[in-house]
């Protein structure tokens, strides 16, 4: 589970402590915290011209030094379990969110268990999908099969990434791929912000657990 941008592995910690992640009983929780400079996972560029869904909002190379990390992680991880990646889910909130649904098309070249994005809005090239060609979209990824898993939950009143327009972007980049099908959750939560409720968790671990497939 990837935190929140400038914050740490510890930040699930009063998730965990108030038992928001169900029975344990055969989970391994793994949260790891960011490398880069202010725990962020990615470095952005505070221009007025470039929105959300511009690549020049970003520095590319910072994503990708994240995304390389925790690609690493998850082939740790994936070989404690005999190798088999759909045991291994990934989730993240905030930019921990965005570098989630980042790993899954834009990294790695298998399907996870499970990918589970909380109030993260997509990072380039996955919010460019949406205004390009089908052809283009699969170009600029790396896996799209529809074996892929996915839950997304946002806060329908969040102020840092807008519930419509996050939403909406998430939909054409999996219309573009043409695997509309893995969207197992798409939840938005009337007057929910940027962050994260329990209700949220039993959704997650629901998703996870055998009852989620």
């Amino acid at each position: 589970m990837l935190h929140g941008g400038g914050g740490s592995g510890t930040d699930w910690e009063y998730q965990y402590s108030q038992g928001w992640f169900g029975s344990l009983a055969g989970f391994k929780y793994v949260f790891p915290t960011s490398a880069l400079s202010g725990h962020v996972w990615y470095i952005d560029f505070k221009d007025p011209n470039c929105g959300l869904a511009d690549d020049c909002a970003y520095n590319i190379s910072s994503i990708e030094e994240s995304a390389e990390r925790v690609a690493q992680l998850i082939d740790h991880e994936k070989g404690l379990v005999g190798g088999d990646g759909s045991k291994v889910y990934l989730a993240g909130f905030s930019e921990g969110a965005q570098l989630t649904s980042y790993m899954q098309i834009a990294k790695l070249d298998f399907a996870l268990g499970g990918t589970v994005v909380m109030d993260g809005f997509p990072l380039p090239p996955l919010c460019d999908m949406p205004n390009g060609s089908p052809s283009a979209a699969k170009k600029n990824a790396t896996y799209y099969g529809d074996d892929m898993r996915w839950m997304i939950y946002w806060g329908g009143a969040d102020p840092i990434f807008p519930a419509t327009l996050s939403i909406t972007a998430y939909q054409n980049i999996f219309k573009q791929l043409g695997v509309s099908s893995t969207i197992k959750v798409l939840h938005t939560e009337p007057g929910m912000t940027h962050t994260l409720i329990k209700k949220e968790f039993d959704q997650m671990v629901e998703f996870i657990g055998p009852s989620g497939h």
